[in-house]
């Protein structure tokens, strides 16, 4: 993960280099809501897994719905940290480009 993460980095640095700060805010919100959007789809999908699971004897087992309820609260979490993600660079000014590498460095 550790890894993933540093290379998501070097390549919001090197967009930042490239294209300035006014596209790599943008580019960052744009990525936040696909992420909400997914992990919302995720969640909810999760959600009515947990409910079958609950529900219909084919599927009652304790492993399906701890696997369902699981995928469900990480959906969520996903969501949120995605929000905040893209609260915070909404609140950025996009002009500074001082303040926007630091952020993405």
């Amino acid at each position: 993960m550790v890894l993933n993460c540093h290379r998501l980095s070097q390549m919001l640095l090197s967009f930042y280099e490239r294209k300035g700060p006014e596209a790599t805010v943008d580019m960052v919100l744009k990525i936040c809501e696909s992420q909400k959007i997914m992990s919302g789809l995720c969640a909810c999908t999760a959600a009515g897994m947990f409910v079958h699971a609950k529900t219909y004897a084919d599927t009652t087992s304790d492993k399906f719905a701890l696997t369902s309820s699981a995928a469900a609260i990480l959906g969520c979490f996903g969501m949120l940290l995605a929000s905040m993600v893209g609260m915070h660079m909404s609140l950025l000014d996009a002009s500074d480009r001082h303040e926007v590498g630091d952020y993405v460095g």
